[in-house]
């Protein structure tokens, strides 16, 4: 399958789905990721999702593609980017693969992806996929890993709070409801959901924080 060029940006790689980015090209783009870890010697990958539509095939393809290319990946499952990059950083290679769409629209998807603590460009992986070199086939283990308490646990230990606050949290129908009203009231807050049921039709309004509409109720 031809790939659209353009969907590889300087910071990520973002796209349409399934016109521009789906799950044969995430299956191009894990075989580029592999020759990235075999380059770096990294054995082991962290690899993530958000709650958009088609995140949990795509994630389920990325897993399958790095682990028969002999990569140890550890699928944290459906997060937010920051605890995928908090996952990365704790595991053995510090790198990470996260399968989001960010704020875009409800039909986007993308990656983001961090390879020996360093960030990847959309780019680079694009050179990547266009590269000749074989990877011989070696079949590596999944593991599923459940990480957000740790998470949960290591932010209560660097924020005190030295009083109860009432805190609104509008998760927008994203991620960060999967973690968000836990680790609040974890923190001591009185917290207030909206829409904190993770949906990726995003039903109430767009996932884009930046602009000031979606801040309104």
């Amino acid at each position: 399958m031809e790939i659209t060029k353009s969907i590889f940006r300087e910071y990520d790689i973002r796209g349409i789905y399934p016109d521009e980015i789906n799950e044969s090209v995430v299956d191009q783009i894990a075989k580029a990721i592999s020759i990235k870890c075999d380059k770096e010697n990294v054995s082991q990958i962290c690899i993530g999702r958000d709650g958009r539509l088609s995140g949990e095939s795509l994630l389920s393809v990325l897993s399958k593609s790095l682990s028969s290319y002999g990569i140890e990946v550890q699928n944290i499952g459906l997060v937010t980017t920051p605890i995928l990059y908090f996952a990365a950083k704790k595991s053995k290679n510090k790198s990470g693969v996260m399968i989001t769409g960010s704020h875009n629209p409800k039909n986007y998807n993308g990656i983001k992806l961090v390879i020996n603590d360093k960030p990847v460009s959309g780019s680079e992986i694009f050179n990547l996929i266009n590269q000749e070199r074989q990877l011989a086939p070696k079949t590596s283990h999944v593991k599923i890993v459940d990480i957000k308490d740790h998470y949960i646990s290591e932010v209560k230990e660097n924020i005190q709070i030295d009083k109860k606050i009432k805190v609104v949290i509008d998760c927008g129908n994203g991620a960060a409801g999967c973690v968000a009203p836990k680790l609040y009231r974890e923190l001591g807050c009185e917290v207030i959901e909206l829409y904190t049921e993770v949906d990726g039709n995003f039903p109430n309004h767009h996932p884009d924080p930046g602009k000031v509409e979606n801040l309104k109720e």
